[in-house]
């Protein structure tokens, strides 16, 4: 049994009167697994699982496979992703619906499986620019946008504050707050050591700090989803209401199936949707909806960005690209001769977006070395890559070679760059020599620990 804060209890009994029992015994129970699959990266696997209600490429999991074992996982097959979070992808699908070109943010984006979601939605119809302000949670950020294989994201880092040149820019902004994290006491014994009365207000006002910066960014009738993983009305409720207290933003519905048992609350111009471990299979989560009616005052504190570290990619290097990437996108160089497809113009790049910390600019594709292409590994995992690039077939054995960072010994008149590929997934890169094969896999992604 968990021990659940007093604190907490004594609130949930006053909140939920008539069902608070069973609302915190809900808590007492096992962790539901879930993934979310990559239309992208087709596989067998999880196919025959009991779908996620509110998104199509959502499954149940019986149990928590070993994730760490699969070279499927490491390929971007799927994610492991909480049921619940997986609604913003729902609600992220109607309010994008009959639009053409679109410009999305999503501000507290790591460790990234909503970024995956939005990035689905979305795709040939414009970017996502995906931001994590914390250096080391950036990084994991990027790693699983980069297995995704998602061609159309743009990472940065930075806080919102660091947004106010992009005013009426965005067509839709997911902030899915930092919050306390009642929500997550099922799975995270962390949270709830963490968990106090004071330290939920501290988020409240963080939320409210935060919301202040991006509503200036929307467009006009562009869309604000704003979700959290808790129960806590000064985190949910009193954010909501704070939104439409603002001249030009109104609260939007949606008309949810019932049988998904999302408890609504309407509020004052607002309708908020809860997730509560006794109603739905899924953790606790809160997400509303807002549109942008008319304009809003802006902030006012931008005060210039660094200089921009691209260029636009020359003849030679477009050609380049080309050789190893059917994919149409702008072709930009980094200040370091890397290949970087983004899918903006580079006008609108290098005036908005680009002036941010980049820490990923779109699908990287490889270094220039004279006048010759060293492929990086983003590109691997692109489900795009050139027809004309070799491919190297693996076994599971193999690819586990292959992802510990092993020594691989396989027999193939194959010489140079070639793909690995594992169950016509592709895992990365490998050159090909003479006497041995040299392993590209990123050292910092590979498996510190291989069962026998």
């Amino acid at each position: 049994m968990k021990k659940l804060p007093e604190d907490f209890i004594k609130r949930i009994s006053e909140q939920r009167p008539n069902d608070h029992s069973v609302f915190l015994d809900a808590i007492q129970r096992d962790v539901i697994s879930s993934i979310q699959l990559n239309e992208s990266k087709e596989t067998s696997l999880f196919q025959e699982a009991d779908h996620v209600p509110w998104w199509p490429k959502g499954r149940f999991l019986n149990e928590r496979p070993k994730f760490t074992q699969d070279p499927l996982f490491h390929a971007g097959a799927y994610y492991s992703q909480e049921s619940s979070s997986m609604f913003v992808g729902w609600v992220a699908e109607q309010v994008l619906a009959g639009k053409e070109q679109v410009r999305v943010l999503d501000l507290c984006a790591a460790p990234g499986g909503k970024s995956l979601l939005l990035s689905s939605i979305i795709g040939e119809r414009g970017c996502l620019i995906s931001n994590e302000i914390n250096k080391t949670r950036n990084a994991i950020l990027v790693e699983n946008l980069v297995k995704w294989g998602a061609t159309n994201v743009i990472v940065t880092q930075g806080d919102a504050a660091s947004f106010a040149k992009c005013e009426d820019y965005f067509d839709l902004i997911l902030v899915d707050a930092p919050c306390s994290g009642e929500g997550m006491f099922r799975k995270d014994d962390v949270a709830i050591a963490e968990w106090s009365l004071a330290n939920v207000e501290m988020c409240a006002r963080r939320q409210e700090d935060i919301l202040k910066d991006v509503l200036p960014l929307l467009r006009d009738d562009g869309h604000l989803i704003y979700s959290t993983c808790t129960f806590s009305v000064q985190e949910n409720e009193a954010q909501s209401e704070w939104v439409v207290s603002h001249e030009g933003m109104e609260g939007v519905s949606f008309d949810v199936p019932g049988d998904w048992q999302i408890e609504e609350v309407k509020g004052e111009g607002y309708v908020g949707y809860k997730f509560l471990p006794h109603k739905v299979k899924g953790e606790g989560f809160y997400c509303s909806v807002f549109k942008r009616a008319d304009g809003l005052v802006s902030r006012g504190k931008y005060k210039g960005y660094p200089k921009i570290w691209y260029r636009k990619a020359n003849k030679t290097e477009l050609a380049e690209a080309k050789k190893w990437l059917e994919l149409e996108r702008e072709i930009i160089v980094s200040k370091y001769d890397t290949l970087h497809a983004i899918n903006m113009s580079w006008e609108e790049y290098s005036e908005t977006v680009g002036k941010l910390f980049v820490t990923m600019a779109g699908v990287e594709i490889g270094k220039m070395l004279r006048e010759d292409l060293v492929p990086s590994h983003s590109l691997a995992l692109q489900p795009n890559v050139h027809s004309g690039v070799q491919r190297l077939l693996i076994d599971k054995g193999q690819a586990l070679d292959y992802l510990c960072k092993e020594e691989m010994k396989i027999e193939t008149p194959i010489t140079g760059w070639a793909l690995v590929v594992y169950e016509n997934i592709s895992l990365g890169w490998v050159k090909v020599l003479k006497q041995r094969i040299n392993n590209y896999y990123p050292k910092e992604w590979k498996i510190r620990y291989r069962e026998s």
